[in-house]
């Protein structure tokens, strides 16, 4: 009663823990006549589970049915009483696994027995005469938190006030998708396209299950922690996929994750047997994206070992299973010859098309407001930003700054983001002041906090520059009082431009 309290939506396992098994015969119940109604095994059978399933017991068992709820009375109703069984799913002939001590070492399944073996003697030795431990104390008291949480998250989402959908690209990835039943389908794009807010929301509208594994966190650029080498590299790969992958319940391992190679690696093609056989049961393939490709060639360079090594080639996925990459680009990224073949075959192929007329004007409107745009206003927007899904944030940007900019004043996107941004601040790079306050802005890590700016002693006129000319492209988060790049790109632009010799 007090489990149901605690737990309303938790039903009670309990193990009945012994080397005996239950009673077939020679030991048997008796009704009030001293006649024999059946063994353990019999009551178990006949009364627990037919009470736990909700249904009426045979009339041989009543007396002790009603033997039963009258020990009870005075702790339950006749309802509750009722209520109790069909959460009381008790479980007999349990047979506990065999542990060795001279094992321990070798097995790490019997490790992490012998861990909580331990820690229920702990419990027990407690001087409280009630030990009550939550799920996660317990988990802490193991040190196992890392163990069912992937190292980075890879639950990320769109703010649908600053998102629009690229519908041409949502219908494409759909149609992609029920075209075959295995294999991958490839995004790609420019800088700023929208591949990675494409596919996080198209993965939250597909009735299919879906598992999504981000090589960078596109949702805060400038942090450090979300976003280093770590999170290309196929043992960060192997762990967070496999975690995923259990926690969606597309399979189930009696063993926990640990982050040994060998194991994630058999363990995630072992799930994707799992699921290529639950395919043929709902015909509903199983989708895993793993975005941001290009960072792990640019950005983590320095590491051999990338998730690209241990990517499945196509003929050893079973039905039911189709991977969807996004990168800005495919070739010499290290995708094995299988995979770089099945692109270069382009039939799976989407690359990033701008917004349309319609799109571009709906963001405009849940940026600025009906008011706020006008016919005018739009019309100098598509045509400026060719439908760029960065360019018109940039742009917008500007305008939430300044809602009295000439807009005229502002160059027509070109194709490439990086002479956008060479427009702004090549002639900028000329300026040892500015220059240094940019270099150094792009190589703090995480967000930049703008009390730590101001001890940096920057020039006054410096400040003011970057504040008129720059602004739009950082995001300022006045809770915080923190500074972040709005895209990744500009941030790797000026890392180069700023490491470039002034004398060579």
């Amino acid at each position: 009663k007090k489990l149901c309290e605690l737990y309303p939506n938790k039903i009670v396992v309990p193990h009945l823990l012994t080397n005996r098994k239950s009673t077939t015969r020679g030991r048997y119940i008796q009704d009030y006549n001293g006649k024999k109604i059946g063994a353990f095994s019999a009551f178990r059978r006949e009364v627990i589970d037919i009470l736990h399933n909700g249904n009426v017991v045979d009339a041989k068992w009543e007396n002790i049915v009603n033997d039963l709820k009258t020990k009870t009375k005075e702790i339950v109703t006749e309802e509750e009483f009722y209520s109790f069984w069909r959460v009381f799913d008790f479980v007999t002939d349990y047979a506990d696994a065999t542990i060795k001590i001279a094992d321990a070492k070798a097995d790490q399944k019997i490790n992490d027995l012998w861990m909580i073996i331990n820690l229920i003697i702990e419990m027990a030795a407690s001087k409280e005469l009630l030990v009550v431990m939550s799920y996660d104390e317990i988990l802490n008291q193991l040190g196992w938190s890392s163990r069912i949480n992937t190292i980075f998250n890879h639950n990320l989402s769109v703010d649908s006030i600053t998102y629009e959908p690229i519908q041409v690209a949502f219908q494409r990835l759909n149609e992609l998708l029920h075209s075959k039943t295995k294999g991958y389908i490839f995004v790609e794009g420019t800088p700023g396209s929208g591949k990675s807010t494409l596919l996080t929301q198209w993965t939250y509208s597909l009735p299919n299950p879906s598992i999504r594994y981000y090589a960078f966190d596109f949702t805060d650029p400038s942090s450090q922690l979300k976003n280093d080498a770590l999170r290309g590299e196929r043992l960060t790969f192997l762990n967070d996929i496999v975690i995923s992958l259990e926690k969606y319940g597309l399979g189930k391992s009696d063993t926990l994750p640990y982050r040994d190679e060998v194991f994630l690696k058999e363990r995630f093609y072992e799930l994707l047997q799992e699921i290529g056989r639950k395919f043929q049961e709902t015909k509903l393939s199983t989708v895993i994206v793993v975005d941001g490709l290009d960072h792990i060639k640019r950005e983590y360079s320095t590491h051999t070992a990338t998730l690209m090594n241990v990517l499945p080639s196509p003929s050893d996925l079973p039905d039911g299973i189709v991977f969807v990459l996004g990168s800005q680009f495919y070739k010499g990224i290290g995708l094995n010859k299988y995979i770089e073949y099945e692109y270069t075959q382009a039939l799976s192929t989407i690359t990033m098309s701008p917004f349309s007329v319609e799109e571009l004007q709906n963001l405009v409107r849940k940026q600025l407001g009906d008011t706020n745009a006008t016919p005018e206003l739009l019309k100098v927007l598509a045509e400026k930003s060719k439908g760029h899904p960065l360019y018109t944030r940039y742009m917008l940007n500007l305008l939430l700054d300044n809602p009295t900019l000439n807009m005229e004043m502002i160059p027509a996107y070109n194709d490439n983001i990086e002479v956008y941004y060479s427009n702004i601040i090549g002639n900028w790079l000329k300026n040892s002041a500015m220059r240094n306050f940019l270099a150094i802005l792009s190589r703090v890590v995480g967000d930049i906090k703008i009390d730590f700016l101001y001890e940096w002693q920057i020039n006054e006129q410096v400040l003011l520059d970057f504040a008129s000319q720059m602004r739009h492209l950082f995001v300022f988060n006045k809770h915080t009082k923190t500074l972040s790049f709005f895209h990744n790109s500009f941030r790797q632009y000026l890392l180069y431009q700023t490491a470039i010799d002034n004398f060579t």
